[in-house]
């Protein structure tokens, strides 16, 4: 895009003109100095793994033509256009913002926020408002997705440079709205910090992240700091099933709706019918008529992302109609509850994402309503490490006492050792009905030995994941892959 002054620049931070040099540009923006260009302003961003001041002086010999930190500029560094801030996060995404030329104000873009259901959610926004005409965009953990693009993403929320680059690409592409999940990291750590949202959701709040906010109180503040951002022409709108969603609004000035399952809400559902495959529900908003209809997904906990993304959609002007028509249509979620069967179809396989006490608890009970007298459901989970260990003994206990059988094995290790992580699984166990195997690769294959016909294998943790994180080193390793080659082998 066209260089940006330096002007520009003092402009946005509100800094005294001429604290830049004369005719400095800005030709784009950079947080890792491995990406600095001729031109680029650099961030000097104060990282978990490694320090951006450290790499100040290569952003320099690489062409920086501005670089802003929290950190005075060392006397050993002879820079000109080095501006101290108090959050240099906050200026990044004030910048990034300006520099892309807001393109939120371009888009009706719309937040979805919680432990569970953020990928689910934003994937069924898209589906209603696609359905209806609208070219709609997706950012989130299994990536930015618009048109026939896909872009990987290394967070569920970019860091605000990528995001508002991407946003930008897709508004210039014609994208109108774009269901974007907001993670509770990317609050605390300014992400998205600056963006105007014409809606915001939220999901629930479960056990999850507390090796990073520490606490449940500081995970659910930052959570609510989507809602106090939210503007008073937006709405924001709460699964009132969950009692944190009443904090999370108490500060907000947005239009307040709410979805449930069992209490007085704004939008409300009856499920009449349920399996595997799909449900027959029942949805009514207060004081209106009601929509009965065939939904494709399975689980009380789908029902309420469905609700969701209807309000999201009512909030950018649908009608009902519109929005049964488009949740009746066949979705699938990478990952989210996704069936993988082979030709014989003896065995039924499901991959999801679920890596969390609760969202394990939920697809495990939504699998046991659902399946028949005789049936067996067998559960293969993992944890991942480097990540909240206080979950792990309660997973593997949710898993054993819900399960017919279960299968612990290892997630994503990362840095940590796959043995001291199953040790703490199995820490929540009793050993009845369960076994342990290491190689995720073998213990899949454990399950479909082990199943006979009619039998259920569910695959829990990676979902949409294409890679297994050992010492920190990426190797490819595909649940659904793995499973049906499982299922193959074994002839089922």
């Amino acid at each position: 895009m066209t260089p940006k002054n330096g002007h520009w620049l003092e402009s946005v931070l509100q800094l005294p003109k001429g604290s830049l040099s004369e005719g400095t540009l800005i030709s784009g923006l950079a947080y890792d100095s491995r990406k600095v260009e001729p031109g680029f302003l650099f961030f000097a961003v104060t990282g978990f793994q490694a320090d951006g001041n450290v790499f100040a002086g290569k952003a320099a010999e690489s062409g920086a033509s501005v670089i802003i930190s929290e950190q005075s500029k060392p006397d050993s560094l002879d820079f000109r256009n080095w501006i101290q801030v108090q959050s240099v996060r906050k200026a990044m995404a004030v910048i990034s913002r300006s520099f892309y030329d807001e393109p939120d104000r371009r888009l009706k873009l719309i937040g979805v926020t919680g432990t569970n259901g953020k990928t689910t959610t934003t994937f069924l926004i898209r589906q209603i408002l696609e359905f209806n005409g609208l070219k709609t965009g997706v950012v989130g953990t299994t990536g930015a997705f618009y048109g026939d693009l896909v872009i990987p993403l290394y967070h569920t929320t970019p860091e605000s440079p990528d995001l508002c680059r991407i946003l930008k690409e897709m508004a210039d592409s014609g994208v109108e709205a774009v269901a974007m999940e907001v993670s509770s990291h990317a609050l605390v750590l300014d992400r998205v910090t600056g963006l105007e949202f014409r809606a915001a959701v939220f999901t629930n709040l479960t056990h999850d992240h507390l090796d990073f906010h520490k606490t449940p109180d500081a995970y659910l503040e930052a959570k609510k700091l989507l809602f106090d951002r939210l503007p008073v022409q937006a709405e924001a709108l709460l699964n009132s099933d969950d009692p944190a969603w009443t904090k999370l609004v108490s500060d907000s000035k947005a239009t307040v709706k709410t979805y449930s399952l069992g209490q007085p809400a704004t939008l409300t559902a009856r499920i009449h019918h349920s399996d595997i495959s799909r449900q027959e529900i029942e949805v009514t908003e207060l004081n209106q008529e009601s929509y009965r209809f065939a939904y494709p997904l399975a689980g009380q906990f789908n029902v309420l992302n469905g609700l969701a993304a209807w309000l999201a959609a009512r909030s950018l002007g649908l009608k009902p109609e519109q929005i049964t028509g488009a949740l009746s249509e066949g979705i699938q979620v990478p990952g989210r509850f996704e069936k993988v069967m082979t030709v014989k179809g003896l065995v039924t396989g499901v991959v999801d994402y679920s890596h969390t006490p609760d969202s394990l608890q939920k697809i495990i009970e939504a699998i046991n309503l659902i399946k028949q007298p005789g049936q067996t459901l067998i559960t293969v989970f993992g944890c991942g490490g480097d990540r909240d260990k206080t979950k792990r003994p309660v997973m593997g206990r949710l898993a054993e006492s819900l399960s017919d059988y279960t299968i612990v094995t290892s997630d994503n290790p990362r840095t940590e050792d796959p043995s001291e992580i199953l040790k703490d699984i199995l820490d929540g166990m009793s050993g009845t009905q369960s076994e342990s195997e290491l190689d995720r690769r073998l213990a899949i294959r454990k399950a479909a030995q082990r199943a006979r016909p009619g039998d259920i294998i569910l695959v829990a943790g990676k979902g949409h994941e294409t890679y297994q994180e050992v010492r920190g080193v990426r190797h490819h390793f595909d649940d659904r892959e793995e499973l049906r080659e499982a299922l193959m082998l074994y002839g089922c």
